[in-house]
Protein backbone atom coordinates (compact mmCIF):
# COMPACT_ATOMS: atom_id res chain seq x y z
CA UNK A 1 0.00 0.00 0.00
CA UNK A 2 1.27 3.59 -1.25
CA UNK A 3 1.32 6.20 1.55
CA UNK A 4 -1.39 9.03 2.32
CA UNK A 5 1.19 11.31 0.39
CA UNK A 6 1.57 8.88 -2.90
CA UNK A 7 -1.97 8.96 -2.67
CA UNK A 8 -3.09 12.95 -2.26
CA UNK A 9 -0.25 13.62 -5.43
CA UNK A 10 -1.83 10.99 -7.14
CA UNK A 11 -5.22 12.47 -6.61
CA UNK A 12 -3.99 15.90 -8.00
CA UNK A 13 -2.14 14.61 -10.66
CA UNK A 14 -5.50 12.54 -11.59
CA UNK A 15 -7.56 15.80 -11.64
CA UNK A 16 -5.10 18.40 -13.18
CA UNK A 17 -4.55 15.53 -16.26
CA UNK A 18 -8.61 15.33 -16.40
CA UNK A 19 -8.70 19.48 -16.22
CA UNK A 20 -5.71 20.09 -19.04
CA UNK A 21 -7.61 17.38 -21.10
CA UNK A 22 -10.85 19.69 -20.53
CA UNK A 23 -9.29 23.01 -21.62
CA UNK A 24 -7.12 21.12 -24.76
CA UNK A 25 -10.69 19.92 -25.84
CA UNK A 26 -11.77 23.81 -25.88
CA UNK A 27 -9.16 24.59 -27.40
CA UNK A 28 -9.65 22.15 -30.11
CA UNK A 29 -13.31 22.41 -30.61
CA UNK A 30 -12.77 26.34 -31.27
CA UNK A 31 -10.62 25.40 -33.94
CA UNK A 32 -7.48 26.82 -31.94
CA UNK A 33 -9.29 30.12 -31.82
CA UNK A 34 -7.03 31.77 -28.78
CA UNK A 35 -9.13 32.55 -26.18
CA UNK A 36 -6.46 34.24 -23.22
CA UNK A 37 -9.17 32.83 -20.45
CA UNK A 38 -8.34 28.99 -22.09
CA UNK A 39 -4.75 29.82 -22.72
CA UNK A 40 -4.47 30.48 -18.95
CA UNK A 41 -6.36 27.94 -17.19
CA UNK A 42 -3.99 25.94 -19.56
CA UNK A 43 -0.70 26.97 -18.51
CA UNK A 44 -2.24 27.10 -14.67
CA UNK A 45 -2.70 22.84 -15.03
CA UNK A 46 0.87 22.92 -16.99
CA UNK A 47 2.36 23.96 -13.78
CA UNK A 48 0.69 22.70 -11.57
CA UNK A 49 1.64 19.29 -13.35
CA UNK A 50 5.16 20.60 -13.03
CA UNK A 51 4.84 21.22 -9.27
CA UNK A 52 3.45 17.49 -8.67
CA UNK A 53 6.32 16.34 -11.04
CA UNK A 54 8.68 17.88 -9.11
CA UNK A 55 7.42 16.79 -5.86
CA UNK A 56 7.00 13.52 -6.82
CA UNK A 57 10.60 13.32 -7.56
CA UNK A 58 11.55 15.01 -3.96
CA UNK A 59 9.69 11.95 -2.49
CA UNK A 60 11.33 9.20 -4.86
CA UNK A 61 8.19 8.28 -6.51
CA UNK A 62 9.93 7.94 -9.66
CA UNK A 63 7.32 6.14 -12.05
CA UNK A 64 4.70 8.78 -10.76
CA UNK A 65 7.39 11.37 -11.79
CA UNK A 66 7.95 9.48 -15.32
CA UNK A 67 3.55 9.77 -15.55
CA UNK A 68 3.33 12.84 -14.96
CA UNK A 69 6.59 14.07 -16.67
CA UNK A 70 5.00 11.69 -20.14
CA UNK A 71 1.65 13.57 -19.61
CA UNK A 72 3.21 17.31 -20.08
CA UNK A 73 5.32 16.09 -22.62
CA UNK A 74 2.48 14.69 -24.91
CA UNK A 75 -0.12 17.65 -24.10
CA UNK A 76 2.62 20.26 -25.55
CA UNK A 77 1.76 18.16 -29.22
CA UNK A 78 -2.23 19.41 -29.46
CA UNK A 79 -1.54 22.43 -28.36
CA UNK A 80 0.65 23.21 -31.60
CA UNK A 81 -0.72 20.78 -34.22
CA UNK A 82 -4.24 20.08 -33.31
CA UNK A 83 -5.25 17.51 -36.42
CA UNK A 84 -3.12 15.15 -34.10
CA UNK A 85 -5.08 16.54 -31.00
CA UNK A 86 -8.08 13.96 -31.18
CA UNK A 87 -5.80 11.05 -30.80
CA UNK A 88 -3.88 12.16 -27.85
CA UNK A 89 -7.07 13.28 -25.93
CA UNK A 90 -8.30 9.62 -26.52
CA UNK A 91 -5.44 8.37 -24.96
CA UNK A 92 -5.33 10.11 -21.90
CA UNK A 93 -8.65 9.79 -21.45
CA UNK A 94 -7.72 5.84 -21.48
CA UNK A 95 -4.74 6.07 -19.41
CA UNK A 96 -6.64 8.45 -17.47
CA UNK A 97 -9.29 5.31 -16.32
CA UNK A 98 -5.88 3.23 -15.89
Amino acid sequence: MKSAAFQHLLNHYRSNKQYLITEIQTLIDNDNLIDNTNLMKIAKYFGALDCLYWQALGMGELNLAKGIRRTIDKSKNPLAMSECGVKFLNKLRHTLRA
